[in-house]
């Protein structure tokens, strides 16, 4: 059965609902039972408050509302259905109140790497930073752009989207300038922006049978293309991969996420599409003095380094009425942007990427050398070494990495006598390992957990 991304707009409602309920029927005849009541904690607190950063919900969950302060709204409203919650729980309450301080002024207390397996999406937090990943796959739906108008450049928002916060407000209210063929991590095609009378051409028709106003669209899609895409978690760091074929843009793009610092890797970039192919880095808010130096840049406390990395800041002049769809008259909206970009060029064959993006970071530490260091960077193998020798990689066949063997594709997390392996397609029953020459066949989860991490330990 394929599975479906729902996003944190429409789970929200579900929360905001039983919330408000919970309150209503407390003490009741009707009061949530133990079973519903653990259910919704396990929403709350594996879920929501995972996507919640100093109070703003992640772009990345947001859905197609990314209108104006969507994020502070939806945290705000989050954050709310947090307190009814609290009232109304029989257990615990320190975890709620935990919650809402964290994302009222308070210190970030949660920490940790979590892989949403049935969602395509990866959140890495740190007491000083956040970072996310959005991607989908052949089981996964796409962000929709062929709904109600609302975002309707939103072709693009799932495919390797990578998001990195410090104060949280470094994509407020930025939608409606971005460049939506030139979104932080994505690796896209400049397709160009299509009208109604060019939708007409295409005989293209949303819901209802309306035309769309405006597109990146020639096709609608209810999945995604590709299927080895996924990640592996130890609950600290993690790995992704995004297998992408998309618009004719094939690439295999991956994100491992460190401690202090998050590595980003792309190989056999090859695209036959007749436009511009680019890798963004990021595209934010301008916020303060733009640093720079032989491979490196470093803008509002965050460091990046990498080879060909091209710099555009400047006024970048949008319209409220591409991402919020029941506006009918011109909403024009300036922002003063940060943007770095990696460019391929038209009809790339086997290009690639290599940056670094290191969050907090001083001039000095952007400049000098990365605490952890690029591996391998292949069509069939992408690794990294962390700062604290631990490996990652990404296997897209059956390979070796030093004294690591695998006789499956997959995402590991690799240490001196522990592996944390996941199949990116769901689809295997077991890998075979080896490390330091000890050999172990390890069954992988299936049904609903398929794509799950799992750890062996090999001494």
């Amino acid at each position: 059965m394929a599975r479906r991304f729902s996003s944190a707009t429409t789970a929200a409602e579900f929360l905001a609902n039983i919330a408000h309920w919970s309150n209503i029927l407390k003490e009741t005849h009707w009061e949530l039972s133990p079973e519903q009541w653990r259910i919704m904690r396990h929403l709350t607190f594996n879920g929501f408050q995972w996507v919640l950063w100093r109070g703003r919900m992640d772009l990345l969950a947001c859905g197609r509302q990314l209108g104006r302060n969507a994020a502070e709204t939806k945290g705000e409203r989050t954050l709310n259905a947090f307190a009814q919650l609290r009232n109304a729980d029989p257990g615990d309450r320190a975890p709620y109140d935990a919650a809402l301080r964290r994302n009222r002024d308070g210190e970030n207390t949660l920490t940790g790497n979590r892989h949403f397996w049935n969602s395509d999406y990866m959140v890495h937090r740190r007491p000083t930073w956040y970072a996310s990943v959005r991607m989908n796959s052949v089981r996964v739906r796409p962000i929709e752009d062929d709904t109600n108008w609302d975002n309707a450049l939103g072709r693009y928002f799932s495919d390797g989207a990578c998001l990195v916060m410090r104060s949280g407000r470094e994509y407020e209210n930025i939608t409606a300038c971005w460049d939506w063929t030139r979104l932080p991590g994505t690796t896209l095609p400049k397709t160009p922006v299509y009208t109604g009378e060019d939708a007409r051409r295409f005989g293209l028709k949303i819901g209802g049978g309306d035309l769309p106003r405006w597109t990146h669209s020639r096709n609608w899609r209810q999945l995604g293309e590709t299927g080895f895409v996924g990640g592996v978690t130890d609950g600290e760091r993690g790995a992704a991969v995004y297998t992408q074929d998309l618009d004719g843009v094939r690439a295999r793009k991956a994100w491992f996420f460190d401690r202090d610092a998050i590595y980003c890797l792309g190989s056999g970039i090859t695209s036959t599409s007749p436009y511009e192919v680019a890798t963004t880095v990021n595209s934010c808010l301008r916020n303060g003095e733009i640093q720079q130096g032989d491979g490196w840049f470093r803008h509002d406390g965050i460091g990046y380094r990498g080879e060909n990395l091209k710099l555009t800041a400047g006024p970048r002049t949008g319209d409220w009425r591409y991402v919020e769809g029941g506006l009918t008259r011109p909403v024009p909206e300036t922002k003063e942007l940060f943007t770095l970009t990696v460019e391929h060029g038209v009809k790339p064959r086997n290009a690639s990427y290599i940056y670094t993006i290191l969050p907090g970071a001083t001039p000095e530490e952007t400049a000098g050398t990365p605490p952890g260091r690029v591996l391998r960077n292949t069509p069939e193998c992408q690794a990294v070494e962390f700062a604290d020798g631990v490996r990652a990689a990404i296997f897209y066949e059956p390979g070796r990495l030093d004294d690591f063997e695998t006789d499956t594709p997959g995402a590991f997390l690799i240490g001196k006598e522990a592996v944390h392996a996941a199949d990116p397609t769901g689809r295997h029953s077991s890998f075979t390992l080896k490390l330091n020459g000890i050999s172990r066949k390890v069954p992988l989860p299936a049904g609903e957990f398929a794509g799950q991490s799992v750890k062996i330990i090999l001494k």
